[in-house]
């Protein structure tokens, strides 16, 4: 490490000592919780962890929430869909040695058990309600059964349409399909599509509807 790069880690860790002095007055626990915080709340307390301890490996050492990566909020007129990420996971076999000082004390979780795997979090602010589940399609759906209920009911797009959307006019197909299946009532900003899908990828993909929101698997599609 030449001098430069000593002088800069030294400055980094000042910073974080400086950080660390200063007792943090957040809502959200600087760890995994299980309580509804809102988004801000939960960006806040991420923030407030990295500024302390620094970026590297921010997610699986904090086992904090975070936004989740290429979902973006589905904001509606009543409701909001916020999808976050936590990893409930401690192995150090799995994420290399503890530093001294910074990773030791957040892998004591005797007061504040983890869940043993990583998490998924859907979150409406409107309502101060959240969901957590260890798959992130089922936390999608309840916040569907919350926000949307009765769309387990919709009619299910068979798998040929749903595949033409990588072929040419195949989102024009999509939703033609839609609007001549769907109730009138259920044209509206952020509805789902229920498709069927191959066994093996059924997750709940953001942004796939015509109208705006989630593809999700029909349940007979993940039941087989």
């Amino acid at each position: 490490m030449t001098a430069s790069q000593d002088m800069l880690f030294d400055t980094e860790q000042l910073a974080r000592e400086a950080v660390a002095a200063t007792p943090w007055e957040g809502r959200c626990p600087l760890r995994y919780t299980t309580d509804f915080y809102t988004p801000a709340e939960l960006d806040a307390a991420l923030a407030r962890w990295n500024a302390q301890y620094g970026n590297f490996g921010s997610y699986p050492f904090s086992h904090m929430w975070h936004p989740a990566i290429a979902s973006k909020p589905l904001l509606l007129e009543h409701h909001q869909l916020h999808l976050y990420h936590a990893d409930g996971r401690c192995d150090l076999h799995l994420y290399g040695t503890a530093s001294p000082g910074r990773d030791q004390a957040n892998h004591d979780h005797t007061q504040q058990p983890l869940p043993g795997s990583t998490m998924s979090q859907a979150i409406c602010t409107s309502c101060r309600w959240h969901h957590i589940d260890p798959d992130e399609s089922a936390a999608v759906e309840a916040w569907h059964d919350h926000a949307m209920p009765g769309w387990r009911s919709l009619p299910v797009m068979p798998n040929k349409i749903r595949v033409t959307r990588h072929g040419p006019h195949g989102t024009k197909k999509i939703a033609e399909w839609v609007q001549a299946h769907y109730p009138p009532h259920w044209l509206i900003d952020g509805a789902p599509i229920l498709t069927e899908r191959n066994p093996k990828g059924t997750r709940a993909v953001p942004g796939y509807s015509p109208l705006g929101g989630y593809d999700i698997t029909a349940p007979a599609a993940k039941a087989t």
